[in-house]
């Protein structure tokens, strides 16, 4: 919801930059880690900034724990586990940030507060042009 709802209003807004807003850059699969977007790809799109979701272990396990409610998935819930994707995410988007000199951002989605999430992820998008990189 947070991604399409923020993703309409930059496409609306700005047409200056290309700006990579992802809560998935890391998957957690049976496994192991892998790649939620191939470097290939994001090096085809030359992207001016990354921008990181990040949510408190606490929200990912409630959210994780109704969406296997929903559809009776085996998800997994351990809290380190969910520290350590998080941490990995931000580790692949500063890679990728790094490779394409592009910025990088993070910003926590706070549960149950989806309009200050967009606002501050649209605040920081717009902050990023071209110029300034």
């Amino acid at each position: 919801e947070l991604q399409g709802v923020v993703v309409e209003q930059i496409l609306r807004e700005s047409s200056t930059a290309t700006v990579l807003i992802d809560g998935h850059l890391v998957v957690d699969s049976t496994e192991g880690f892998v790649a939620g977007f191939p470097a290939n790809q994001l090096d085809k799109i030359r992207l001016d900034a990354i921008v990181v979701l990040t949510a408190r272990p606490d929200d990912v396990v409630e959210r994780r724990i109704r969406k296997r409610a929903d559809d009776n998935s085996t998800i997994d819930t351990r809290q380190g586990r969910i520290v350590l994707h998080e941490s990995l995410t931000i580790q692949a988007a500063l890679f990728y940030a790094l490779q394409n000199e592009s910025i990088l951002e993070v910003v926590e989605n706070v549960e149950n507060e989806l309009d200050k999430t967009v606002r501050q992820v649209i605040a920081k998008v717009a902050s990023i042009t071209p110029m300034n990189l």
